[in-house]
Parts: structure tokens; sequence; C-alpha cells
């Protein structure tokens, strides 16, 4: 699962990279991912820490298209 959530963060750090708003969504759900890892380990800095990280790239999503 750790392996899933990696994948995506990377392609859509990628995609904004390249100009690309969909990776904002791409490391959104990754973080997402991370979130569930997170609090499936009892590890809620770290869950916290990616939702605070998948509102961000929200933010992002919103803000590119202005």
């Amino acid at each position: 699962m750790g392996w899933i959530g990696f994948s995506l963060i990377l392609i859509g750090n990628w995609l904004i990279g390249s100009k690309k708003r969909v990776g904002f969504i791409w490391v959104a759900v990754g973080s997402l991912v991370w979130v569930y890892i997170a609090l499936s380990t009892r590890n809620y800095a770290l869950a916290a820490l990616n939702v605070s990280g998948a509102l961000f790239m929200l933010r992002g999503w919103y803000n590119w298209g202005k």
C-alpha cells in the first residue's frame, strides 16, 4: 500500500513539474493513501501531515486556474 501512495505522489509531482494541473489531484490521492496507512498503524502525526498535504494540493489545484 505504501508503494501505491509513493507512486501516486511521485507521478503527481512529475505532472506538477510539467505544468499539468491534474498533478495536484494525484498528489492529494497519494496523500490520502498515506492517511489510511498512518491511521491503520496509529501513527497520528503522519496522518495529520498527509491530511494537511492533501488539503494543500486541493488548494493548489483550485488556485492554479486563477
